[in-house]
C-alpha cells in the first residue's frame, strides 16, 4: 500500500494527526485521538478476504449523506456508504475511513467464533500497533 505522502495528516473525525502502523502485516493509519482507522481500498479487500468474509459482502452501499469530511489522503469530499450495517466514510480514489469501533464492528461477522476471536486479537493490537 503507497499512501500519498502530502496525505494522511489530519483525521477526518478530530483534526489530529494520523499514525501509520502495521498490524499483522496490514498497512493502515490511526488517529490515536478517536481510535477511527484509514485503510486503502486493497488494504480492506486483503483484510476481509483474510477474515473469511464472503466477498459478496465487500460492497459499499450509498447512504444519505451528511456534512462531508475530507479524505485523509487527497483531501477531497469523502461520500457516505454502507458496509453491511456500518456507515462508513468512503472516497472512491483513495480508501475507507472507519470511525472509532466501526471497523471491528464491519469485520465482526456472526458465524465464526475463530474470526471473532482473530477480530478482537486484531483490534487489540490495533490499539498498540507498530508505526510503519
Amino acid at each position: 500500500m503507497v499512501y500519498r505522502e502530502a496525505a494522511l495528516a489530519v483525521c477526518p473525525s478530530c483534526g489530529m494527526g494520523l499514525l501509520r502502523m502495521s498490524v499483522r502485516g496490514f498497512e493502515l493509519a490511526r488517529c490515536e485521538s478517536c481510535q477511527g482507522v484509514w485503510v486503502d481500498e486493497r488494504t480492506l479487500a486483503e483484510l476481509w478476504r483474510f477474515m473469511g468474509m464472503p466477498p459478496q459482502l465487500l460492497a459499499l452501499a450509498p447512504a444519505i449523506q451528511e456534512r462531508p469530511r475530507p479524505c485523509p489522503s487527497c483531501r477531497q469530499n469523502m461520500r457516505y456508504v454502507h458496509l453491511l450495517t456500518v456507515k462508513l466514510d468512503h472516497c472512491p480514489a483513495c480508501g475507507v475511513w472507519f470511525d472509532g469501533q466501526e471497523l471491528e464492528a464491519a469485520m465482526a461477522f456472526p458465524d465464526s467464533k475463530s474470526e471473532r476471536d482473530w477480530l478482537a486479537m486484531f483490534a487489540s493490537e490495533l490499539s498498540r500497533g507498530e508505526p510503519a
